[in-house]
C-alpha cells in the first residue's frame, strides 16, 4: 500500500494537486461561471425546431437509450403502430429521433432527442409567448453513475500511460485543457 505526503494510506484520502491561473477554488468556479454563462447565452437550437412537439434534453451517458426506448414503446402501443426493435441505431430512431428527422407517422407526436441542454431563456414567459418553444423535459441522472459510465464506456480503452485515473477524472478541468469529465 503506497503512503501518500502526510503519510496516509493511497485512496484513503484526495490527493492535493496543483492549479494554475487563478489560485485555489476562485480560478475553478470562474472558469465553471464562464462555461456556464456560454452554455445559457447560445444555446438556441430549440427556436430552429419549434416545429417539434416536444423534446427529450439529456447528458451523454445519462439513460437516454433506455427511456427513448421505453418511451417509443409507449407511443408504439398507443397509436397502434410497430415499435423499434433496437434501443441503438437507425431503426431506434423511427418514432422519436433527431430533431430534423422528418416524422414517419404523421398521427404520432413529433418528439425530438436532444444531448445539448437549452438556454436558460427557454424557461421565461415571456419568451415562451413571443417565440412558442415546444416543451422540453430534461433527464438528468445521478451524475457519480454518469462520470463511472463515461469513464468505463470511453477511458478504459485507452493505454495505462494515456489514461487519467478516475479521481483524477471526476476532478475535471474547468478551463477545459483536458478532455472534460461531463462529456
Amino acid at each position: 500500500m503506497t503512503k501518500t505526503d502526510d503519510g496516509n494510506a493511497a485512496g484513503l484520502r484526495p490527493v492535493r494537486r496543483r492549479r494554475t491561473g487563478y489560485t485555489g477554488l476562485a480560478g475553478e468556479d470562474i472558469a465553471a461561471a464562464w462555461t456556464n454563462f456560454i452554455a445559457d447565452t447560445s444555446n438556441f437550437h430549440m427556436l430552429h425546431y419549434r416545429h417539434v412537439d416536444g423534446f427529450l434534453v439529456s447528458a451523454k451517458n445519462s439513460g437516454t437509450h433506455w427511456l427513448h426506448y421505453m418511451l417509443s414503446h409507449a407511443l408504439a402501443t398507443q397509436y397502434g403502430v410497430e415499435p423499434p426493435r433496437h434501443s441503438t441505431g437507425p431503426h431506434a430512431d423511427h418514432l422519436i429521433g433527431p430533431a430534423k428527422q422528418k416524422p414517419r407517422y404523421p398521427q404520432i407526436p413529433h418528439l425530438a432527442l436532444s444531448h445539448t441542454i437549452p438556454s436558460r431563456v427557454f424557461s421565461w414567459r415571456w419568451a415562451q409567448g413571443l417565440f412558442g418553444f415546444p416543451p422540453a423535459v430534461v433527464l438528468i441522472r445521478d451524475v457519480r453513475k454518469s462520470l463511472e459510465s463515461v469513464y468505463v464506456k470511453w477511458l478504459l480503452d485507452e493505454p495505462a500511460a494515456k489514461r487519467p485515473d478516475f479521481a483524477t477524472y471526476v476532478a475535471g478541468d474547468p478551463w477545459q485543457r483536458h478532455p472534460p469529465a461531463s462529456t
